[in-house]
């Protein structure tokens, strides 16, 4: 996979945040992966699967507001373990998107570009905001 906004460094580590999120959620709902290649194969399933992702990207991002931008300690437990449980359901997710497809337009395909551009970020974000979330979730249990 191939990213202009990314560096490899960057994109080694979401794909490893990636697939630590497809794990976690298909022990947990083995029965996702087929109900996301019915709805990718559907008619219209690119679509709904963008659809899906937005309303998750959406999600995680409420989830974040309630994190105070430096770090404090009396942030809720609750609130690190919903932006970890968005920020993972929004990466698996991002794993069942589409990329585009080749096309002989120049406008399309910069189009497409600049779509996959700003999922990558999307991604990139819930992947950082994650670890931000564990590293905290581990001083606190450092302290006990």
């Amino acid at each position: 996979m191939r990213s202009n906004v990314l560096t490899a460094a960057q994109l080694g580590e979401l794909q490893s945040l990636r697939e630590e999120a497809r794990e976690l959620m298909e022990k947990q709902r083995p029965d996702l992966p087929a109900m996301l290649a019915g709805m990718a194969l559907s008619e219209g399933g690119n679509e709904k699967v963008l659809e899906v992702l937005s309303k998750f990207y959406i999600e995680f991002q409420k989830s974040t507001k309630a994190m105070p931008a430096e770090f404090s300690r009396s942030i809720s437990p609750d609130v690190l373990f919903e932006v970890e449980s968005k920020a993972l359901g929004y990466l698996y997710f991002d794993l069942y998107r589409p990329r585009g497809a080749w096309t002989l337009s120049s406008k399309k395909r910069e189009t497409i570009k600049e779509c996959n551009d700003e999922m990558d970020l999307r991604a990139w974000e819930a992947a950082i905001s994650l670890k931000q979330v564990r590293s905290t979730i581990k001083y606190y249990e450092s302290l006990r």
